[in-house]
């Protein structure tokens, strides 16, 4: 792969998706269950269920953060937060890069990273797409 010329637009990896709606259904269906239950029985019992597992499906999605990594020819800017995103840029040759993946990141291409840049640390987790920053790092 050549280098990159800095006219090169920016690689951007973002937060890989279907994990957020996997996990959005996982607990969409139990709510139905329960939306269910509370025709059949007169108690609160129903209620109570469905109120935890909507409590439960708002804490997911406020807790889904949206992670992205733009590489730049000479940098690398970090954009992350759930409500109020933060954006933090480092310069390539100061920043130490850390990919964890599991088995099945590996295989989807995903997995979570580390950059450490002084005394600054930011962790991006589910990224997709991570050999393209495997690839800019190499050049």
């Amino acid at each position: 792969m050549p280098n990159r010329s800095p006219h090169c637009p920016p690689i951007i990896l973002r937060r890989y998706r279907p994990l957020l709606l996997l996990a959005l259904a996982l607990l969409l269906a139990p709510m139905i269950g329960c939306v269910a239950l509370v025709g059949l029985f007169d108690s609160l019992l129903p209620l109570v269920a469905l109120a935890a597992l909507g409590g439960v499906a708002l804490h997911t999605l406020l807790r889904f953060r949206t992670d992205a990594l733009e590489l730049r020819a000479d940098s690398l800017i970090c954009r992350y937060g759930a409500v109020g995103a933060r954006e933090t840029m480092m310069l390539r040759q100061r920043t130490v890069v850390q990919v964890r993946q599991s088995a099945l990141g590996r295989l989807l291409d995903v997995g979570d990273v580390v950059l450490i840049s002084g005394a600054q640390r930011v962790e991006l987790r589910q990224l997709a797409n991570i050999h393209h920053l495997r690839e800019w790092y190499a050049m």
